[in-house]
């Protein structure tokens, strides 16, 4: 007889006495021990069943455009194991999702051959387990792949002003989270501590196997905001001085101002430099301020100092004999060096 499943089956022979009936039974398994299953499952999120057949379905479902599974048999004894995807144009599409297609007129490309197979994009796919001898095994395993490609922007802490992560290139129907715990419906979050941080998206509403696509390594730094003021004096007696002044590790709009005797002597600002000059200042006392929408804040005082009147005095320090005389010139008051 031809045996087409597995099981255990007997023969029977019967003799008259005193001869000696025989019975014989015969244990029928899969080649390579009747053991192998579906290679898909252990890396499946979801494992269906069919209704028409009762086989098992491994679904993969990959969340993004970069994220992949791979699929380890770990059969050993085959003569060789294919992968194939199927042409899904070349023949109808089943009618219950949870069952794999079957359809003898449906072609199948070869994707891979070997042990391992790792699946990076979606399709329907199946195994061919080869043995010796001219036996095999098929199974099949459909992928699912969610092309979600999120991106983030943020924004550090600034003085007054907290930073930000805001999650970009995400439709509608997602949530956020920074725990993978707490999740928010808004894609921006309100930081208020410096630290690294791992951004984490899924949809709303599903409750079982969700893609959770994450965003990792966004820095949230503390910034150091600093000034610098520094003060030109007049190098003559009769000029005029000057300042520059400048914020440092902060970001627009800037606001500079100057003040002598609380009366405004000078301002600028909104602008998107972080630095100015104030000129043509007469020689006093001044206040100046930076500050940002960001509300960092510096006030400090200078003073434009104004050098005494150049004048000079000349003296023979060396007669005319018969070498050459030597006069010297004695500057006071202007700026040092003198030429």
């Amino acid at each position: 007889i031809t045996v087409t499943n597995t099981g255990t089956y007997y023969s029977f022979n019967t003799a008259t006495a005193p001869c000696q009936s025989i019975t014989q039974q015969y244990n029928i398994t899969l080649f390579g021990g009747g053991n192998i299953t579906n290679p898909a499952i252990p890396y499946a999120d979801e494992v269906v069943t069919c209704p028409n057949d009762g086989k098992q379905l491994p679904n993969i479902f990959l969340c993004g455009a970069n994220d992949s599974r791979d699929i380890l048999t770990n059969i050993a004894g085959a003569s060789s194991i294919i992968w194939e995807q199927l042409d899904e144009s070349s023949c109808a599409a089943v009618t219950d999702q949870d069952c794999a297609n079957e359809n003898p007129s449906c072609t199948w490309n070869q994707v891979a051959t070997g042990p391992n197979y790792t699946a990076n994009t979606a399709g329907q796919f199946k195994v061919i387990i080869n043995f010796q001898g001219g036996c095999f095994a098929e199974f099949y395993f459909n992928v699912y792949q969610n092309l979600l490609n999120p991106t983030v922007t943020s924004t550090d802490i600034i003085c007054n002003t907290p930073g930000s992560i805001t999650v970009n290139n995400v439709p509608s129907g997602y949530e956020y989270s920074l725990d993978n715990v707490t999740y928010q419906t808004s894609n921006v979050f309100t930081v208020t501590t410096a630290g690294i941080y791992t951004v984490y998206i899924r949809q709303t509403g599903v409750d079982t196997n969700p893609c959770i696509f994450t965003v990792m390594d966004v820095q949230i730094r503390d910034r150091d905001f600093t000034a610098s003021v520094n003060v030109t004096q007049p190098y003559c007696n009769g000029e005029l001085g000057s300042v520059h002044l400048a914020a440092n590790d902060a970001e627009p709009q800037y606001f500079f101002s100057i003040y002598q005797g609380g009366t405004l002597v000078n301002s600028v600002g909104p602008i998107v430099d972080n630095n100015y000059t104030f000129a043509n200042l007469n020689p006093g006392t001044y206040t100046v301020n930076i500050e940002t929408e960001d509300g960092c804040t510096h006030t400090e005082d200078i003073e434009i100092i104004e050098p005494p009147l150049l004048t000079v005095t000349a003296a023979l320090t060396t007669p005319l004999t018969c070498t050459d005389g030597e006069i010297t010139i004695y500057p006071v008051g202007g700026t040092p060096p003198y030429y």
